[in-house]
Parts: C-alpha cells; structure tokens; sequence
C-alpha cells in the first residue's frame, strides 16, 4: 500500500510539471515570483530569452475582455466557448515584450481553469493591470510540428461578446486586412502602421457559428500573408 502511495504520489507529480513550459522552467527568475507550478498551473516571471522572435504569433484570443482588478484578489474561471471532447492548453502572457511573464494550465474537458491573481499577478506593477495580458487557449496541430497551433478563444466575457484576437509580428507591417476564410471578407484595419511586436487587434463578430476556420492575414503591400488555424 505505502509503495503504491509513492507511486501515485509521483505519478500526480510528473503530471503537474508537465503543464510547465520546460524552456522557461530553466530560466525562471531566482525570486518568489519566478515560474514555477502554482498548483492547477505554472505561472511566473523569467529570465529574457536568448533565441529570435518567430515570424507570427496568434498570443490573445477570448470572447470578451480580460478583466480583473488590480488591488483585490480574484480566482477567475477560465472556460471555453465551446466543449471539446479533450483536453485543451491554455496560456497568459504578458503583452509587451520588455516584460517576461506566463501562465501555462490545462482545461479538462468539461471543466474550467481556476486562475487565481493573487498569486502572480497581483504582486507586480505590470502584470496587476489586466490590459498589459494576453490570454488564449490552443491545441498543438500535429506531434511532429508542436509549434504549429490551433487557437481556441477563453470565454472572458458573455455571451453577445465579439471575439478579439492580437497577433504580433517580427518585423514592421503596414496596411494590414484579414478575413475568415469563407465566412467573411476581406476588411482592413483602421490603423495603417504596426511596429515590430506591437499587437494588431482583430475583432471577429460574436455570433461566428462554431468550427474551425482559417483566419488570413495579409499586408496590401504583399510583404506579409499568415494564415492561422482557429477553432471557435
């Protein structure tokens, strides 16, 4: 029985350390706040990294806006618009790239995510004010490219919320226009520049039937042309 009792003891320890990103894990801040498991999930600061930025990334996706307060501890409910038949990642991150910070759990089928503020983000000037995080959930496409995702939206907000999504780019882009492949047109964006890293915000209507699509992203100058992977 006790030799049992190590096992699942272990077991339920190897599982947890698993929703911790390994990379970030080896460069975590030496400090209370670094990241590490919090329990339902792993979360804190680290140290910058030393590899380049990826080409794209899709890092806010919800239903809703993000909102918590900055003095009062809250435990937020983390969900999603709709049920899946497994597991599904889930990731906050900080906006700004001066800034390291992430938030790394997992949503069971069924389930929420129990995010508490008063362990992390609360306990920095930055990450207390909700509007400097980013927040979305993913599935990972295939094993032999974990890189390439397909993002889920957290469901902030209720349910007559448009979607909103932030993307950030390496380089410099300007005059950007998406749309929803066989769902909508293409529309551009009302700002014209997007500096390298700064978030080009997208706001995808709340009544988008459920599915996967594909969301196409391009610059009219024909510099830049993503397409990402989007299950709503």
């Amino acid at each position: 029985m006790k030799l049992l009792f190590t096992y699942l003891l272990l077991f339920s320890c190897v599982i947890l350390y698993a929703q911790c990103d390994q990379e970030l894990s080896k460069r975590k801040t030496n400090t209370p706040l670094g990241y590490k498991s919090r329990g339902e999930y792993c979360e804190g600061f680290y140290r910058s990294p030393t590899s380049g930025n990826i080409d794209s990334e899709i890092f806010h996706f919800t239903k809703g806006k993000l909102e918590y307060s900055e003095r009062k501890r809250e435990v937020l409910s983390l969900g999603t618009v709709s049920n899946y038949n497994s597991s599904i990642n889930v990731r906050a991150t900080n906006i700004s790239k001066e800034n390291y910070y992430q938030m790394d759990g997992v949503i069971k089928s069924g389930k929420t995510l129990e995010w508490d503020t008063g362990k992390i983000l609360l306990k920095n000037r930055y990450t207390r004010r909700c509007n400097n995080i980013a927040l979305f959930a993913y599935k990972i496409q295939s094993t032999d490219d974990p890189k390439k995702l397909i993002y889920i939206p957290l469901k902030v907000g209720n349910n007559d919320d448009n979607y909103e999504i932030k993307i950030r780019a390496s380089k410099t882009l300007n005059n950007i226009k998406w749309r929803v492949r066989g769902l909508t047109q293409f529309e551009n964006l009302k700002k014209t520049k997007f500096s390298r890293n700064y978030p080009i915000e997208i706001i995808l209507p709340s009544d988008i039937p459920s599915g996967e699509y594909k969301l196409e992203v391009q610059a009219n100058d024909g510099k830049f042309a993503k397409l990402y992977s989007i299950l709503i």
